[in-house]
């Protein structure tokens, strides 16, 4: 139960992230709010949930904070599944209705997370595997994720002019937090075997 209220918080902090970022400053408008503007914040929480179940101090909690964690990966594949068209996502798409590059790579990158992230959490589950070999894994979910963030997002990065409110897109945000998670696990001590 401990982590029960840290996972809620990070859930509806996202979300409201979103909410403020899409339709307070920007002109998303609220009936996109459903899958569209709800889908980035379920993403970005559940980098970070990711990421704390890499670095949390107790196992249990490492569990408990990558279960929720690969929950919302998976929402956020069905959800960007639903609404992936060029009438949500414009700017991810080519005059003959095909991917840009970067995003075709993106997406590439976001099913290789799913797919990882599946294998460490039913193929490996209630601790199968050695220690080293789950926190590779939970790792390479990291690296994989954060450059899924990175592909899709980086063109709107420099254009901060153009930020709604100045807030910085999700994207530049997940995978920031990506890299502040993989640095605090490779400098941080293991408090208890993984």
């Amino acid at each position: 139960m401990k982590v029960f209220k840290p996972i809620a918080a990070i859930i509806f902090s996202s979300i409201g992230y979103a909410v403020v970022r899409y339709h307070l400053f920007g002109d998303v408008p609220f009936r996109l709010f459903p899958l569209y503007v709800a889908n980035k914040g379920t993403a970005m929480a559940s980098l970070i949930l990711l990421g704390l179940s890499l670095i949390a101090r107790t196992r249990e909690n490492r569990k408990k904070y990558g279960k929720a964690g690969f929950f919302l990966m998976i929402m956020h594949g069905v959800m960007s599944m639903a609404i992936l068209s060029p009438a949500y996502f414009k700017k991810y798409f080519r005059d003959d209705g095909t991917y840009f590059a970067n995003i075709e790579a993106g997406l590439a990158f976001g099913i290789a997370g799913a797919i990882i992230a599946t294998y460490l959490f039913v193929a490996l589950p209630n601790g199968n595997g050695s220690p080293s070999l789950r926190l590779g894994v939970g790792r390479l979910i990291l690296v994989v994720t954060g450059v899924h963030a990175a592909l899709l997002g980086y063109p709107t990065w420099q254009a901060y002019s153009s930020w709604p409110g100045y807030l910085p897109p999700i994207t530049l945000l997940a995978t920031g937090t990506a890299i502040t998670m993989l640095a605090i696990r490779a400098i941080g001590g293991r408090d208890e075997k993984y």
